[in-house]
């Protein structure tokens, strides 16, 4: 495993945020919109009705925010596998704090405990990927 497989926790986690917040965005603009506003056009038939779409994109949109919690759980138990196999257990520590946790160096050092310093994980960590 390397860094960039690592850094997928992070960047799924970035990733359900942003569509969450559209989610809401869109339910907030939904509830403050009149339901008289809801038909385009005349009402005709194949005017579309953008309530029943606004609707059909928020299930897409959740399911699409299912889908990427389940890759996020996913791809914490590969990087728990891997975190299994390393031999050191400072480095399993670091490795833990860091990308399953996703806590910041200064975080991770005080977690760690001793004498480590935030640059001193960091260091050991990027050491431990060459």
């Amino acid at each position: 495993m390397d860094k960039g497989e690592l850094s997928q926790v992070y960047w799924l986690e970035k990733e359900i945020e942003i569509w969450e917040e559209e989610l809401r965005r869109r339910k907030e603009r939904s509830k403050v919109q009149s339901p008289m506003n809801f038909k385009e056009g005349s009402g005709e038939p194949g005017q579309k009705n953008v309530a029943e779409e606004d609707i059909v994109t928020n299930v897409e949109i959740d399911a699409m925010i299912r889908r990427k919690q389940t890759d996020l759980e996913r791809q914490r138990d590969k990087i728990l596998e891997y975190i299994i196999g390393i031999e050191d257990s400072q480095m399993r520590l670091i490795v833990y704090w860091r990308c399953v946790k996703l806590c910041p160096w200064r975080v991770v050092a005080k977690k760690i405990g001793g004498a480590n310093t935030e640059e001193g994980v960091r260091q050991a960590f990027h050491r431990h990927f060459k």
